[in-house]
Parts: structure tokens; C-alpha cells; sequence
């Protein structure tokens, strides 16, 4: 029995000097059940080492939190594979810098906005080919009165400039375009101006509105025809080519009243004509802005006259 002691000892010794630790869970990240990089990716996809545990940024832009990228689904596996959680952000924000250029897509790494690629606008005149007529968009003419005139109910003040007795003033503009072509500008017709009277010249627009118990055309423009009451000015459009007169407060009869205008025309224009905005009266006074019209963005004529502008809304090739 003394001699069996030693050897038991000995065996026991050599037992537990050749035992090794245990192996760490393969299911488990070493650095716990969270990636070791946080809870939030700063981009795109995000990639694991054989540790697991870090979702890490490759993206520029992603500001968004990753979603489902906080823990590693796998963890380490055998071989180091990548976490499974830690897919590149979804449903975030956009990316900074991501703001939608003019008529681009949105600028920025790590994933586009939805519906980033805004299409961008068009220029004031809603065309391509608007350009053309640049020269006619705020066209003005004014007609002001001379002194400060009653401003009552159908009152009347003299022009500023006569000339025996009439008074006329125009501006003019030349259109671009193609040489040989022809195009149709849409106008936005502003202004505030007395009636006249056209006869002749077709009428796209007949429909009325009441003022002082009398019926008035809504939209007064007439294409072609001649003035019957010249003592009233006319306000017309005159184009060189192909030739047309437009006038623009026709409402086919007369009184002491004043109407602000506010419609939309289309013009013919052939490239490289001259378009002129005209006024006419043959007498030396005018009715006055009694109603103190009022335009948006439109400055009133000088002592409550007369005023029209003309500004492009689109233009297209015919």
C-alpha cells in the first residue's frame, strides 16, 4: 500500500496539467451579444471580423441609425463569417448632403432618399424653347395722369404728353428663335385701362360680368378688327410677322369707367419680329383709376393713369 501512494499522486498530477479550457460558446461575439462598434452604423453595409461584434461604417453618408444592425444575429461563427445583423441602414433619413439638385438626384453616400430624384423646374416661362421671347417678358406701357386728378366715380385727368391733342406711346421688343420658325407665346395680360370698342376681328372669349347694372366682357381681347371709338384708347399688341393686331380692352362699348385686367392671350410670332404694346387715344384726357385698382407685384401709372404689362408664361414652337 506505501508504494501505491506515490504513483496515484503522480497519475493525478499528469491528469490535471494536460486538461485545457474550455473553447468560448461559438454562438456568442467575444465581445458580448452587442457589436463592439454601438448601436448605430454611420453608412452603408455593415461587416463583421471573426470577433463579430462591429458594424462597422463604410458608407460616406448614412446618417440614419441602422436598423436590426445593433446585435450580431451569428456572432462569430466558425470562420469568422460576417454578422448577419448588420445589414447597410434602411428607412433612414437622407444621406447629408442629400438635397435634391435642380432637376437631379439627391447627392450623398450610404443610401438615397425615397423620391430623391426630384425633377427640377423650368425656367419663369414654363419652357424650354421660353428664351425666345425674354425680350417681351415685362413689357410696359403707361399712360399717367397730369397733376392728381378727383379720383371720383367716372372721373377724368388730362395725358402728361400730347401731341395735337392725342396722345400715343409704345414699347417694342424683338423675338428670338430659330430662323424661320414661328411660335406661340402665351401671355399674362395685367393692367388697369378704360373701354373701347372694336369693330370686326374674332372674339375667342364672349362670356360677361356684371358692373353698374351692365354687362361687360370677362376677357376684352379681339384679334384683328378696327377701332369704332378712337376717343377711348385702345390698348393692342401689334406683331410685325405674320402680321396681327391683338387688341386688349375691347368690351364693344364705351363709358367713364375703368377695368383692371388680368387674362392670358397667345400670340403668333415668327422669329426675329417686332412685337409692339401700343396705346392710342384721340383726345387729350383719359378716365382716371377711380376704383384705385390694385395689381400683386404691380406698381400702380403715375396719379391713378392708365397701365398694361405684358409678361411670358410659355412658348412653343408651331
Amino acid at each position: 500500500m506505501r508504494s501505491l501512494l506515490p504513483f496515484a499522486a503522480a497519475s493525478l498530477i499528469l491528469a490535471c496539467s494536460s486538461s485545457e479550457s474550455p473553447a468560448p460558446d461559438q454562438n456568442t461575439a467575444t465581445g458580448g451579444a452587442n457589436g463592439t462598434g454601438g448601436s448605430s452604423a454611420t453608412g452603408g453595409a455593415a461587416t463583421g471580423g471573426s470577433t463579430g461584434g462591429s458594424a462597422t461604417a463604410t458608407g460616406t453618408g448614412g446618417a440614419a441609425p441602422v436598423t436590426g444592425g445593433v446585435s450580431a444575429t451569428g456572432g462569430a461563427s466558425t470562420g469568422g463569417a460576417p454578422a448577419t445583423g448588420g445589414t447597410s441602414a434602411t428607412g433612414g433619413t437622407p444621406a447629408t448632403g442629400g438635397a435634391t439638385n435642380a432637376g437631379g438626384a439627391a447627392v450623398g453616400g450610404g443610401g438615397s432618399s425615397a423620391g430623391g430624384a426630384a425633377a427640377g423646374s423650368g425656367g419663369s416661362g414654363g419652357s424650354d424653347e421660353s428664351s425666345v421671347a425674354k425680350a417681351l417678358n415685362g413689357l410696359r406701357v403707361d399712360a399717367p395722369c397730369e397733376g392728381m386728378p378727383p379720383t371720383t366715380d367716372g372721373s377724368v385727368c388730362t395725358h402728361t404728353v400730347l401731341m395735337n391733342n392725342t396722345f400715343k406711346a409704345t414699347k417694342d421688343a424683338t423675338l428670338a428663335g430659330a430662323s424661320g420658325a414661328t411660335y406661340d407665346v402665351k401671355l399674362r395680360i395685367r393692367g388697369v385701362v378704360e373701354p373701347t370698342s372694336v369693330s370686326g376681328g374674332m372674339r375667342p372669349d364672349t362670356s360677361t360680368f356684371s358692373y353698374k347694372n351692365e354687362m361687360w366682357r370677362k376677357l376684352p381681347y379681339t384679334i384683328g378688327g378696327t377701332v369704332s371709338a378712337p376717343d377711348y384708347q385702345a390698348w393692342s399688341i401689334r406683331v410685325e410677322s405674320p402680321k396681327q393686331d391683338y387688341f386688349l380692352n375691347d368690351y364693344q362699348k364705351t363709358a367713364h369707367n375703368v377695368f383692371k385686367l388680368d387674362y392670358e392671350l397667345t400670340i403668333q410670332v415668327a422669329a426675329g419680329s417686332k412685337v409692339t404694346l401700343d396705346v392710342t387715344d384721340a383726345n387729350e384726357r383719359q378716365i382716371d383709376n377711380y376704383e384705385k385698382y390694385e395689381l400683386e407685384g404691380l406698381a400702380g401709372s403715375m396719379n391713378f393713369g392708365q397701365f398694361v404689362q405684358i409678361d411670358v408664361v410659355s412658348v412653343t414652337q408651331r
